[in-house]
């Protein structure tokens, strides 16, 4: 089994790239890492390299008709060169350059369903810890509580690449809500605000879960 300490000494090394936005060098470090949570985020590094690759400018400059002059010249020159070798000598044979392979993505619905039991306990603490802030009293004790919610929003893992649209949006769904709960609970610890209601922050964010979980399996 592998050592539980290495594993999360590797994933916060990554983590820690990923904030410097140093998405190969996360990369690297991930595909080491045999783990469920490891595999997950290593689906959001390479979707964010997908990405940055995706987004690079297409250079303006006429390339294609410049490629295929310097083609033309050089069908040209190689049947000139054939043509004039004398007969009795066979033409050195072109090698044919196949296509790379890409690796098949072995993402699966199962591996989205890893995801969901992997950060449910994740999810569902983070309920239970924004159900004790909002009954805090403001002060060093509700202070704590919201450094572990922001905690356990930080180490939030998004789906594999392979996850469905709806899962995609029921997930981005319950990332705003996370958000705009802690900032509800900053603004009551910072200037005492009493206009919100800690039932309703349990009851969207538990809706939003539940969003996920249908998702995730649809046929449930």
């Amino acid at each position: 089994m592998a050592d539980v300490a290495a594993i999360r000494q590797q994933v916060q090394q990554a983590r820690a790239h990923m904030e410097k936005g140093e998405w190969a060098k996360a990369q690297a470090i991930l595909k080491q890492v045999d783990h469920p949570k490891a595999q997950s985020l290593l689906a959001q590094v390479e979707a964010k390299l997908a990405e940055q690759r995706a987004s690079v400018p297409v250079s303006t400059f006429p390339l294609i008709p410049v490629l295929g002059l310097v083609g033309l010249v050089l069908i040209l020159a190689i049947g000139a060169f054939v043509f004039l070798q004398p007969r009795d000598i066979e033409p050195i044979p072109v090698l044919e350059l196949l296509p790379t392979l890409v690796p098949t993505d072995d993402c699966t619905p199962e591996s989205v369903q890893v995801w969901w039991t992997t950060n449910l306990p994740a999810l569902n603490e983070f309920n239970a810890t924004q159900r004790l802030a909002s009954h805090s009293n403001r002060g060093e004790r509700l202070d704590e509580t919201l450094l572990q919610l922001r905690q356990l929003r930080a180490d939030f893992l998004f789906p594999p690449a392979c996850a469905s649209a709806d899962v995609l949006l029921a997930v981005d769904n319950t990332v705003q809500i996370m958000d705009a709960n802690m900032t509800t609970l900053q603004n009551y610890a910072t200037h005492g605000d009493v206009a919100f209601y800690p039932t309703e922050l349990e009851a969207t964010f538990r809706q939003a879960t539940e969003q996920i979980r249908q998702a995730v399996y649809p046929s449930f």
